[in-house]
């Protein structure tokens, strides 16, 4: 349908009051041009007359207890007669009273539906009306519910109890509760509850959380079920979240080796190289948690700027040994590649020699492409990473290889001649982690020269 060229809103001579439109009109269907009229007023003018409101339309109380709403009487054009209120509807055995009764327009009253602990639980329309001199009388519904007491409890349904590879960000389905309104759904690494990775109340019997719940993690799940009478538990589930590249497999467990976002500075890192601009930055826009990054600017200039990390021995014996970052890119890309660049390095000679972490290790965002050999960015040739902007991401590398031997890693960030970028490349939240297996007693191997825990007893 469309509407036509022309259209009027006058009002009407007569009451000085009603409100007419007209307006050109044509179906969609085809047809003639038509003429469409309506009309519409206010309460406040007109005849004198009054109405009636309710507040809140609905209510719903545990049987026993009072429910309250607050009825208005307005008025239309001065009426003033006195409005006597009464109620039909209500259920049988409850009581009904207005206070005050009569109201005199314009005026209000508390109507309040009492003695419900003799009414059965349900859902119940109950008309409010009015009568006056002068008036032909009106009326407005509300509605009561009713709880007859707690909830039945939710029978959780997927997902399943015991269920593995479970996706990071589930659907949570259950039973409908018999006297429900409402559910608290909790998601959680304790079956204590105390600390919730996920909770929101719904109306509904499902729920999906915002964001991505821990990978490759069991949690346990509950739902309580809600209404103005109490509320129920339903039993716990378990479940295991999918595992993501770089984490541990099922029969071990994380063991954290190195784990850095700079709150405190540099910390053991160093930086270097052409035109170097490595710096711990405390801007908002560089920061993936916490209140510093690591931050380097992409000049319009030719740079070769090397952040280099404290040394790491990697275990053996505890693989997947992974390094995990947070990579935050604006580096200039190219239609079919890179301009500007960035790659990460591994040294296993304290930094004599370094060599590029190719693609086949890199477990999540692989280099976007090839430096382009134009415009004498250092880099040119090697594949590397860029974006225009590319948002933080969580990179992880496998170091497996290079278990069993002392490492730094390299972040190098490489610039040609031509267009720059203030945004740059930001690195945050840096970890170096292993696998231990779940039967490990004790490990330990003295890198930190550390025996405060240990003694010797002679013989």
């Amino acid at each position: 349908q469309r509407w036509g060229d022309y259209s009027s809103m006058n009002v009407d001579p007569i009451d000085d009051c009603t409100f007419w439109y007209t307006q050109e009109w044509y179906a969609a269907n085809g047809g003639n041009w038509q003429t469409r009229i309506g009309s519409f007023k206010f309460n406040e003018c007109g005849t004198p007359d009054f109405y009636l409101g309710a507040t809140p339309p609905s209510q719903t109380v545990c049987a026993g207890a009072d429910a309250d709403y607050a009825i208005n009487v307005g008025s239309i054009a001065g009426f003033t007669n006195a409005v006597t209120l009464s109620a039909t509807g209500h259920p049988a055995g409850t009581t009904a009273t207005f206070v005050p009764n009569p109201v005199t327009p314009p005026g209000a009253s508390t109507f309040t539906v009492g003695n419900t602990g003799v009414a059965a639980g349900g859902t119940y329309s109950v008309t409010v009306g009015g009568a006056a001199s002068g008036s032909p009388g009106h009326s407005t519904a509300v509605e009561l519910v009713i709880d007859a007491g707690n909830p039945t409890p939710a029978m959780l349904i997927s997902p399943a109890n015991g269920a593995t590879s479970v996706p990071l960000q589930p659907t949570f389905t259950w039973s409908a509760a018999t006297g429900a309104s409402s559910y608290l759904i909790e998601v959680d690494d304790n079956s204590n509850f105390s600390s919730p990775e996920y909770s929101a109340t719904v109306v509904l019997t499902t729920a999906t959380p915002a964001s991505n719940l821990p990978s490759n993690t069991q949690l346990y799940w509950r739902v309580t079920a809600i209404n103005s009478c109490g509320s129920t538990l339903s039993t716990v589930f378990s479940f295991t979240t999918e595992p993501l590249p770089g984490d541990c497999p099922a029969g071990t467990t994380t063991r954290p080796l190195y784990d850095y976002g700079f709150e405190s500075g540099l910390a053991g890192w160093t930086s270097s190289g052409t035109g170097n601009t490595w710096a711990v930055s405390t801007t908002a826009a560089y920061v993936h948690s916490g209140t510093h990054a690591m931050h380097a600017f992409g000049p319009a200039t030719v740079s070769d700027q090397r952040l280099v990390s404290p040394a790491f021995v990697l275990p053996t014996g505890q693989d997947p040994v992974v390094l995990r970052f947070w990579n935050f890119q604006t580096i200039e890309d190219a239609p079919a590649g890179c301009f500007d660049g960035a790659i990460l390095e591994i040294s296993t000679d304290d930094g004599a020699t370094w060599t590029q972490v190719l693609n086949a290790d890199l477990l999540t965002d692989p280099y976007d492409g090839v430096v382009s050999t134009s415009f004498a960015n250092p880099l040119a040739n090697k594949t590397a990473w860029c974006g225009d902007p590319d948002p933080y991401i969580d990179s992880v590398a496998d170091l497996s290889t290079w278990a069993g031997q002392s490492v730094r890693f390299r972040f190098r960030f490489g610039t040609d001649n031509k267009i720059g970028r203030t945004d740059g490349w930001n690195i945050d939240d840096v970890r170096v982690q292993s696998c231990l297996p779940d039967n490990t007693v004790f490990i330990g191997d003295f890198e930190t020269g550390d025996t405060s825990q240990w003694s010797s007893v002679l013989p």
